[in-house]
């Protein structure tokens, strides 16, 4: 694990209460605008929160409301659902897992900039030794030293060749020390199960939130050896964390379009007493004085369950009880007037502006306001990233909104055919009653049955029998149509999640072809993961190491690189190129000219398979060899009738007659060692065995 640096944070003066006597009377105003704004936010986001409620009842395998109003009002019906959308989902998110997180490879990079940038010290200075080397030639000449101003001009820039050339090679060193210290801090916050979090809403729901990087303490527990023993410590350490947010506590500027639009965005917390408590304990600019007024105040809390938590909890059978005890918290990221800030005890240059701030409020009491602290390149740090952008709109579409209409379909196509094949396979039965004998019981069906009759016309039948006709053949046709439809719809055909068809071209190369079509629609969510996630997210962490780091040594002008898009395209290239180069050599000829071994751990490594693993190593390689050799020796003595060349022992030069080598049948016709032509060398050649 990389050593933690120690980092520079804003003075905790720098943003508290001017004057903590008028408190509760002067961030109340602050406060209940900013209640305002969350209700009117909380309003305008209604609509896309029933269809993200469709969505999880889709994933979970349970009908809408009115579907399920519909079938209880029909209690013999079939209420069968087919599950194809979380069959979709999950391979979407399969996919995108197992492309971004392969083993010993990062989805993102950190380098220098092209250009190195030359601060204004390091002009005068090239300047400066440049004019005394023009100087010292013309011998202190200033008419000489005058007239050779081209010369000085030239030097000037061969000058600042070399030194740009020192900054890039030190940029390149500092690049590889940030991708480490960035590295570690995404391990040790677990920022993988973060990500994978935020993929599974983004393919189900069509967005996924990602905060950070914001400060965050770190507290370490350890014993350490004072003068007065062995104490319990507690380490405090500043560091860039990130997090998952879902997106149903997530509430942006409903007039936006993306997170570089929005004037300010909420993320609801439900905290507990405790966790409540615990924000003065991290960080000393929340107000005790109002949190513990508000403990008092709400003893049970003020969290009251939203409509779509009590959905999304009963979908995961959990407690829909209305009172949790806990508490309702806001955090508000965003654009704030300044005078407002102002009377809640922010001090600031200018007041009469608005400024980006961070403000926590509960029940419209201000638990905490600031001004933004990671400067203007993080104005709010939060990145919404969309499955497929949809334009002129801040939510993206997910895969259980793309094929809803055939999964709807689908549904009702499967639920007529289980209750035409119901219908349909037994018979209906018309009983004349006025013909049956006192006693008989028409609904007793039974094979063999004698029934009594009690008269009337013998030319009518006392039972009648229909056979309904089974329109299973129609049906099923239209089921196979919904199932192409939804592959269409998803751009993820069947048989990349493992269903088999007919016609389905199962060769090696066909497969690929058929894979490689299919990635093309996938190659946009990527490129949207990378736009909207990677970039922003390691882009903030790089800025907060600059903005507070102590090690200089890592910082520099440096740019994110996210290789999500461009590893697919190159991987998908590059093992397709392996593939047809091994084909093209698999030849008597051309074996002889190729290393294979380092040919097949290219094609293991694009394939996600560990070469040396999977490979045999050359000492390995040599004794069996060496053993097929002694095996083809003994043969050809048994055929011999025990008379021919010894067979060499392991380790040892083989015997050979003649001219110094095995005829090629003892072969087996087959290639000898790399580097050979089938023909093993006697000692005295040069020729690797």
């Amino acid at each position: 694990m990389q050593e933690i640096p120690q980092y520079e944070t804003p003075e905790i003066g720098a943003y508290e209460y001017e004057d903590d006597a008028e408190l509760p009377s002067t961030v109340d105003s602050l406060g209940s605008a900013l209640q305002d704004r969350f209700q009117e936010y909380k309003l305008q986001r209604e609509d896309i929160e029933d269809d993200w409620l469709e969505d999880l009842r889709a994933f979970n395998g349970e009908y809408s409301n009115d579907v399920q109003k519909a079938l209880q009002e029909n209690p013999n019906r079939s209420r069968v659902f087919v599950g194809l959308t979380r069959t979709k989902v999950m391979s979407a998110y399969s996919r995108l897992v197992d492309l971004m997180f392969q083993p010993n490879d990062n989805f993102w990079t950190i380098t220098p900039t092209p250009v190195p940038t030359l601060d204004l010290e390091k002009e005068m200075a090239i300047k400066k030794k440049a004019t005394q080397e023009i100087v010292q030639i013309a011998n202190g000449d200033m008419v000489v030293a005058n007239q050779l101003m081209p010369e000085l001009t030239e030097r000037m820039d061969e000058l600042k060749d070399e030194v740009r050339a020192e900054i890039n090679e030190s940029a390149e060193r500092s690049a590889e020390k940030m991708t480490e210290v960035i590295e570690d801090y995404m391990v040790e916050q677990n920022v993988e199960g973060e990500v994978k979090s935020l993929l599974l809403e983004m393919c189900l729901f069509g967005s996924g939130v990602m905060k950070g990087a914001v400060m965050h303490i770190k507290r370490q527990e350890r014993w350490g050896q004072t003068e007065n023993g062995w104490t319990h410590m507690t380490e405090e350490t500043p560091c860039p964390h990130s997090e998952f947010v879902s997106i149903f506590d997530f509430y942006p500027d409903p007039y936006a379009t993306s997170i570089k639009d929005c004037q300010g965005v909420f993320q609801r917390h439900t905290l507990t007493r405790q966790q409540l408590r615990d924000l003065h304990r991290d960080n000393p600019r929340f107000s005790q004085d109002v949190i513990e007024t508000l403990i008092s105040t709400y003893e049970t809390g003020n969290h009251t369950l939203l409509e779509h938590e009590i959905e999304r909890r009963r979908l995961a059978g959990i407690d829909t009880d209305p009172e949790s005890g806990r508490f309702e918290v806001l955090e508000y990221w965003g654009v704030i007037d300044g005078d407002m800030l102002e009377q809640a005890g922010v001090q600031m240059e200018n007041p009469t502006m608005e400024h980006y701030a961070q403000v926590w409020v509960c029940e419209g009491r201000v638990l905490m306001a600031r001004l933004n602290p990671y400067n203007s390149v993080q104005q709010i740090p939060y990145q919404a990233v969309p499955f497929e952008r949809v334009p002129h709109r801040f939510w993206g579409v997910g895969i259980a909104r793309m094929m809803r209409d055939s999964q709807e379909t689908l549904n009702a196509a499967v639920r007529m055919y289980i209750d035409n094949s119901a219908l349909a396979s037994t018979p209906q039965v018309e009983v004349n009653l006025d013909l049956l004998t006192e006693g008989e019981d028409p609904t007793d069906l039974a094979p063999w049955k004698t029934w009594l009759r009690s008269g009337g016309d013998p030319s009518q039948p006392l039972l009648r029998f229909y056979q309904p006709n089974a329109v299973g053949q129609g049906l099923a046709t239209l089921i196979d149509m919904m199932r192409r439809f939804a592959d269409e719809e998803t751009s993820l055909p069947s048989y990349t999640h493992g269903q088999q068809s007919q016609g389905l071209n199962k060769t090696a190369a066909g497969m690929s072809m058929l894979f490689s079509a299919a990635n093309t629609v996938l190659k946009s969510v990527v490129k949207n993961i990378d736009d909207f996630l990677t970039s922003p997210l390691l882009t903030s962490y790089y800025n907060f190491i600059m903005q507070f780091g102590y090690d200089d040594s890592v910082k520099g002008d440096m740019q994110v690189y996210a290789r999500g898009s461009s590893a697919l395209i190159a991987k998908e290239i590059r093992s397709q190129r392996l593939m047809q180069f091994l084909q093209m050599t698999t030849n008597q000829v051309d074996m002889n000219l190729v290393d294979r071994r380092e040919l097949l751990s290219q094609i293991a490594g694009s394939l996600d398979l560990e070469a040396d693993k999977v490979l045999i190593d050359e000492q390995q390689l040599e004794q069996q060899q060496l053993a097929g050799l002694q095996e083809a020796l003994l043969q050809q003595q048994q055929a011999n009738g025990g008379m021919g060349p010894q067979a060499p022992q392991l380790g040892a030069e083989p015997a050979m007659g003649g001219n110094g080598s095995i005829p090629p049948e003892l072969l087996g016709g087959g290639a000898g060692p790399a580097g050979t032509d089938g023909a093993v060398s006697g000692p005295e050649s040069a020729g690797p065995m």
